[in-house]
């Protein structure tokens, strides 16, 4: 018989993983596209952190969602309006947000 607490693993582990499965795919196509983003994971932390505040604060799940996938829309838009308009080299685009007060882009080359 299964032991339950392993279930209970690898119910968490297929959840936790099922995010970064995604975050994958998109990373697979945009590099079939040409386009290196080593930012993936972060954008979808942005999306989740802010659609995770709007439904704490307004209670509306449906309003939660769309503020996530908009939020995580406009920071992978930045990467996009550089890369595309400034012509740099999609690896040598970093974003700093660790800081609030502090969103800065550096281009090494």
């Amino acid at each position: 018989m299964i032991d339950l607490q392993f279930l209970g693993l690898l119910n968490a582990t297929l959840q936790a993983a099922t995010l970064l499965f995604i975050a994958a795919l998109g990373e697979l196509i945009a590099e079939k596209a040409g386009i290196l983003n080593l930012g993936v994971e972060g954008m979808i932390s942005i999306g989740a952190v802010t659609g995770f505040i709007t439904a704490i604060n307004t209670e509306n799940i449906v309003l939660a969602a769309i503020v996530g996938v908009l939020s995580a829309s406009i920071f992978s838009s930045i990467h996009g309006f550089f890369y595309s308009y400034f012509k740099t080299r999609s690896n040598c685009i970093r974003f700093n947000f660790n800081d609030s007060r502090n969103i800065t882009v550096f281009n090494d080359w």
